[in-house]
């Protein structure tokens, strides 16, 4: 074989293994973090979405400014309009995003998700855990009462929000 033969076989090969790749990545399965956002805004839009369509506020990435999600979520519960909003959250070894979905009777929800999965020891009064152990989802206390957090996500959970910050404490902005 020519050295003119080797050259252009070579090049063809090359041509194919790069056309195979590129083949590769259009059929590659989810990532990890793909298939949880997926998870935590199908269920969002679930608990949102019962009755009209709901109004998707925004996600917000882990250093982003919340600030326009979180006026759009409390604007949308305080006219009855149905949303969700989604925050992702800086995790220590998994993935974490978690957000809020409220529907046209004024129901509002707190879901979690987390790549490493959750418990189901110990839940809350009306929480549920689907999604193969990685969402949690907790109906917000009635009546609910929304607020922004110190770090200007929006929250149903009750307390004092000037409370100093202390893990153990129940007004903890766990996010």
């Amino acid at each position: 074989m020519s050295r003119l033969s080797k050259v252009v076989l070579f090049s063809l090969m090359a041509v194919f293994v790069t056309i195979a790749c590129l083949l590769n990545l259009r059929k590659r399965p989810l990532s990890m973090r793909d298939t949880g956002m997926v998870l935590i805004d199908k269920k969002l839009r679930s608990l949102s979405g019962r009755g009209k369509p709901p109004l998707n506020c925004g996600i917000v990435g882990i250093w982003g400014n919340p600030t326009i999600a979180s006026d759009c979520a409390l604007n949308a519960f305080a006219h009855r309009s149905p949303f969700y909003v989604r925050y992702n959250l800086q995790g220590i070894d998994s993935e974490v995003s978690a957000g809020l979905a409220g529907d046209a009777q004024g129901n509002v929800y707190s879901v979690e998700y987390d790549s490493m999965g959750w418990e189901t020891d110990g839940l809350a009064k009306g929480a549920e855990i689907t999604d193969n152990k990685h969402i949690y989802t907790e109906p917000c206390p009635s009546p609910v009462l929304l607020r922004k957090t110190k770090t200007g996500r929006v929250t149903c959970a009750q307390g004092d929000p000037d409370a100093g910050h202390n893990i153990m404490s129940p007004t903890f902005d766990s996010y």
